[in-house]
């Protein structure tokens, strides 16, 4: 008798995995019918295997499989909710989207040069075929990284340029005009 409790030793045999283990009752109630809680976890999914129930973080791993957002194979190595399998993956996938993020960019300041159009003969038909003149002093080339992360420099810089097709800039910088 521990603090008024009766403490019985009880040899049991388990329910899942059927060893005998030693079971510890204080007073009434507490019926361990299982030697561990991986046995009390298997025996619960074995019966009700749509509600998965998981006590320890390993097991957890064991019936909550992630997979690679790059190549698709399993993840290994789980901390810090990776989302993929190693750093050649993760690298890939951003080569990838920073090729998209490229691509958009370049859309987005193609159009509006194309919406702008070159100021001395009028083409618009492709954003690709105008340039940027500097009429003023240049600083810097403008690009389309530069327009579309606009600051108050490349702004300045903007307002010293003016649009022009490619055969226009060519004239004007050969002076055959």
């Amino acid at each position: 008798m521990i603090n008024n409790e009766i403490v019985v030793l009880i040899e049991k045999h388990c329910l899942f995995c059927d060893k005998k283990y030693l079971s510890v009752t204080k007073g009434f109630g507490q019926k361990k019918i299982y030697c561990s809680k991986r046995c009390r976890e298997k025996y619960f999914n074995l019966i009700n295997p749509d509600k998965l129930r998981v006590y320890r973080h390993t097991d957890y791993l064991k019936y909550h499989k992630k997979f690679c957002k790059f190549c698709g194979d399993e993840i290994i190595n789980r901390t810090n909710n990776n989302v993929f399998c190693d750093s050649v993956c993760r690298h890939e996938k951003q080569l990838i989207t920073q090729k998209i993020w490229k691509h958009k960019i370049f859309e987005l300041y193609s159009n509006f040069k194309k919406d702008c159009g070159c100021a001395l003969c009028g083409y618009n038909k492709n954003g690709a075929c105008l340039d940027y003149h500097h009429i003023l002093n240049k600083k810097f080339r403008v690009d389309a990284i530069l327009f579309y992360y606009m600051t108050e420099r490349t702004y300045n810089e903007f307002l010293k340029c003016i649009l022009l097709c490619k055969n226009c800039h060519y004239e004007l910088h050969n002076k055959f005009t």
